[in-house]
This record gives structure tokens, C-alpha cells and sequence, in this order.
């Protein structure tokens, strides 16, 4: 919905500035066009990433004065062969062996047994779980996907909240992406040619306050 209200904001500017003038050159029939499209892919259901892939090409076909092999053919060879993103599947791969060998549930328990005691307990346990999973597997997909997995079973016959439950397990998860060594950063960082590192450290007060101030919305509603 957000990405439909940017592009029609984009598209009545492009309008205005051609009534008035300031746009003469803009090729407005082939932005209504593209905006168009793009309406009706996202309205059709189909996958976001197919979605943006299919317009980001027309794009490039549209507006870019270099053949369209070579543009598409620079566009995804350049990126895709730096060895950087060789990180990414391997923090995935890290996750799911620790989801399959067992360890996340076994990490989830220990953590209970020091948070079980604070007020909320369990909710506690799964915010430090999923920061520390976040710390290992660098993504929140796979986070959420995990610890979600490994505590709600935890949850089952309990007085808990389940608004409290899926809001701390969706929470956590989110921290994937600011807790270092996040795949963020990475993507990040080779698109600004940013030094990754510097991210890592740059990240680690600003994660620190977020998983602090989770806990102490928790502590403060129980």
C-alpha cells in the first residue's frame, strides 16, 4: 500500500510538472505506462521480489540509452559477483543447522531458566532468544521463523497473552536486521561501498538500546 501511494505521489508530480512546464521532457506516457503496471502487478498477488524484478527491467528498457542485454547483463552480473554476498547464504545455513541439530530450542531453555523469573517470564526469554539468534543467523526471517517455532509450544495451556506472545516473538524477530552481524548490512554496504565492519560496530549501541527498551515495555506491562 505504501509503495502504490509513493508511486502515485511520483506520478501526479510528474503530471504537474508537465502542465506547468518544468517537465517538458519528461517521457510522461511511458511513466504512466510503467505506473500502471506496476498497479496491477501488486494488485494481481503476485510475489513482491517477481514484481519489482519485472519493473526494475522495464525500466532499464525504457529509459536507459545503452542496449538492453548489456544493461540487464551489467545489472545483475555486477552486484552478484562480489564475494561479500557469499556471507548471506551462509548465515542461513547457520540458522537452520541450529534449528535442525536442536540448539535453538536448547538455547531457548537455558535463557528461560535466568528470565523466567522477571515479571513476564516467557516474554522476556523470547526477546533475548531471538537477539541472540539475530547475533548468529543475521536475518529476521529466519529469526522469527525459529524462535517463533521453538516458543510457542512453550505457550500452550499458559495465561499468557497471545497479543503479548506474537508481539514479542514478532518483536524479536525484527532485531535480526539491526543486531550485527546482519545480511543488511552487508547488502548495505556494498551498494553505499561503505565499510561493513564500521556498520557491524556502528550498530552494536543502537541494538542494545532497542532489545533493552523491548524488556522494559514487557516488564512494564506485566
Amino acid at each position: 500500500m505504501i509503495a502504490v501511494v509513493v508511486l502515485f505521489g511520483l506520478l501526479v508530480t510528474a503530471l504537474v510538472m508537465a502542465l506547468t512546464g518544468g517537465g517538458a521532457n519528461l517521457p510522461i506516457a511511458e511513466i504512466v505506462l510503467l505506473c500502471a503496471i506496476f498497479c496491477v502487478f501488486f494488485g494481481a498477488g503476485i510475489y513482491i521480489a517477481a514484481a519489482l524484478g519485472v519493473l526494475g527491467l522495464l525500466v532499464g528498457l525504457t529509459f536507459s540509452d545503452r542496449p538492453f542485454w548489456l544493461f540487464a547483463g551489467q545489472v545483475m552480473w555486477g552486484p552478484s559477483k562480489n564475494y561479500v554476498f557469499v556471507a548471506v547464504p551462509l548465515f542461513l545455513l547457520m540458522g537452520e543447522i541450529l534449528l535442525r541439530a536442536g540448539l535453538s530450542d536448547r538455547l531457548y531453555r537455558a535463557l528461560n531458566v535466568w528470565l523466567n523469573r522477571l515479571p513476564g517470564g516467557l516474554l522476556h526469554t523470547n526477546i533475548v532468544s531471538c537477539a541472540v539468534f539475530s547475533a548468529i543467523s543475521g536475518s529476521s526471517v529466519a529469526t522469527a521463523a525459529t524462535m517463533g517455532s521453538v516458543a510457542l509450544p512453550y505457550f500452550a495451556n499458559t495465561k499468557y497473552s497471545p497479543r503479548m506472545v506474537l508481539g514479542s516473538l514478532a518483536a524479536g524477530g525484527a532485531l535480526g536486521n539491526l543486531i550485527p552481524p546482519g545480511i543488511t548490512f552487508i547488502i548495505y554496504g556494498l551498494i553505499t561501498e561503505t565499510s561493513v565492519g564500521a556498520l557491524y560496530i556502528a550498530a552494536i549501541i543502537p541494538s542494545l538500546l532497542v532489545t533493552g527498551l523491548f524488556l522494559m515495555v514487557i516488564l512494564a506491562t506485566a
